[in-house]
C-alpha cells in the first residue's frame, strides 16, 4: 500500500523537518528557487517500538528506507501527549493553551483543562496558510480531530439501520460533504479528501461503519500528489492507525 506512494514521492526531494514560528503569514512573494515538495505523515498513538529503524522487533522497509535516506530524529520534547492539542501545534506552530477556543469553555481566572477541546476555528493561521504563501499548493488527508464544537451538525445514523439505505447514504454523504467543507474553511488546505472528523467510534454513525480505512486515505493521498507532480506541494496525511480499536477488524471489512 505505502510502496508506490513511495516511488512518488522519490521521484522529488523529500522534506520531512518542519519548522513553524507561529506560523506568521508574511507578505514575502515565492522566490524563483525550486521548493522540494514537503509530505507530513502524522500517525495516530505510534510507539518507537513500531518502526524497524526505531528498533521494533519486525521490519517496515518503506519507513526505514525513509529513515535510512533522509534525516531520523532520535531526541524530541513533544508539546503535548494528547491527540487534538499536539494536531494543533503541528498544524499552528502553536501551544495548544493559545486556543482561541479554550476562553469559551474556562474564564481567564480558571486553570485550563486542554484535552481534545483546542479546536482549529476559521482565522486561524495555520501551516497551509504559511505553504501557499511560499507558492505551494497544499492537501490535506485522513483525521482531523480539530473541528469546533458546534460547528458540524452531523446527521446521525443508529446503530440498528441499514448503511446501504438509501436515506442513510444521502445522511452519511451529507454529513462527509460538511467535514470537508468545514476542514477546508479552517484549515486553509486547497485540497482536502478522505477526511475522519474525529476517531470514528465518536462520529454518530452506525458501528457497522466503524472501521479503519488506509486505503480510502492513501487513494486520495495519492491523488493529489498525481494532480500536482508538476508543481510544487504539501501535503500533510494523518492516518487513524495505530490508534484503537485495532485495525485487524478493519482488515477483514
Amino acid at each position: 500500500m505505502f510502496s508506490s506512494l513511495i516511488s512518488l514521492i522519490q521521484k522529488a526531494f523529500f522534506l520531512l523537518t518542519i519548522l513553524i514560528v507561529g506560523c506568521v503569514e508574511t507578505q514575502d512573494k515565492p522566490s524563483n528557487v525550486t521548493r522540494p515538495n514537503v509530505i507530513v505523515f502524522y500517525t495516530d498513538d505510534m510507539n518507537f517500538d513500531d518502526l524497524g529503524c526505531y528498533t521494533a522487533n519486525f521490519e517496515t522497509p518503506n519507513i526505514d528506507r525513509l529513515a535510512r535516506q533522509g534525516v531520523k530524529f532520535t531526541r524530541y520534547i513533544p508539546s503535548t501527549s494528547l491527540c487534538s492539542p499536539s494536531r494543533y501545534s503541528v498544524l499552528t506552530g502553536r501551544y495548544a493553551s493559545r486556543s482561541d477556543v479554550l476562553p469559551r469553555e474556562y474564564p481567564y481566572d480558571e486553570p485550563v483543562f486542554i484535552r481534545w477541546n483546542t479546536d482549529i476555528i476559521q482565522g486561524d493561521k495555520t501551516i497551509a496558510h504559511l505553504m501557499k504563501n511560499r507558492g505551494y499548493v497544499t492537501g490535506f488527508t485522513g483525521k482531523w480531530h480539530n473541528w469546533a464544537k458546534g460547528s458540524l451538525p452531523l446527521w446521525h445514523v443508529p446503530d440498528h439501520e441499514d448503511p446501504e439505505n438509501p436515506l442513510m447514504v444521502q445522511k452519511i454523504e451529507k454529513n462527509y460533504q460538511l467535514t470537508l467543507d468545514t476542514v477546508k474553511l479552517t484549515s486553509g488546505f486547497d485540497y482536502v479528501g478522505a477526511v475522519y472528523a474525529t476517531n470514528f467510534n465518536w462520529l454518530p454513525i452506525t458501528s457497522k461503519l466503524m472501521y479503519h480505512n488506509q486505503h480510502w486515505i492513501t487513494h486520495h493521498s495519492l491523488q493529489f500528489i498525481e494532480e500536482n507532480k508538476d508543481k510544487p506541494f504539501f501535503l500533510y496525511t494523518a492516518s487513524t492507525i495505530p490508534h484503537a480499536p485495532a485495525p485487524i477488524r478493519s482488515l477483514k471489512a
